[in-house]
């Protein structure tokens, strides 16, 4: 089995090359960013800047928060705890969002069967979702996690949730 080469333009070549240069804490200036490929990276090369982030992620285990018009800060270990929690609720609001959509249907009864069966699975897992990442239980579950001084099994996770 092959497996693919993915090459990445020279812009984002030369982003990558300067963010896995960062230390946590470090903050880097668009305009440091905008002066080093020549162009725009917060308009016509944000493609090349989310591609440079996301490499230093996956090859550097470096994670990048954005400082509003003025740059990147490369996240401290706290830091990254923490956009797992922003993660979380972005996840409650696009499962919430996503819930009442799927109710709009105006008639239920003459879907198919296939397509009614893929409602329902969709529909209990955006409500699963709604249920796991509501705070309350994030709180729970740390608790447990607190007293196990260790990481639940998927499992054990799932039993979490199914006794609660």
């Amino acid at each position: 089995m092959t497996t693919a080469i993915h090459k990445i333009s020279i812009d984002s070549q030369m982003l990558y090359e300067r963010l896995q240069q960062a230390q946590p804490g470090d903050i880097i200036t668009y305009d440091e960013l905008n002066i080093l490929i020549g162009r725009d990276v917060q308009r016509e090369a944000y493609n090349c800047l989310f591609t440079a982030r996301t490499k230093a992620r996956s090859l550097n285990r470096l994670a990048f928060g954005v400082i509003p018009n003025l740059g990147l800060k490369c996240l401290e270990d706290v830091e990254v705890v923490a956009t797992g929690y922003d993660y979380l609720q972005s996840i409650r609001r696009k499962a919430r969002s996503g819930f009442k959509t799927l109710i709009c249907l105006n008639d239920y009864q003459s879907l198919p069967e296939n397509i009614k069966h893929k409602h329902n699975a969709v529909a209990t897992l955006l409500a699963f979702a709604m249920k796991v990442t509501a705070p309350k239980k994030i709180t729970a579950l740390e608790g447990i996690i607190a007293e196990k001084m260790q990481k639940l099994t998927f499992k054990q996770t799932l039993e979490f949730f199914g006794n609660k």
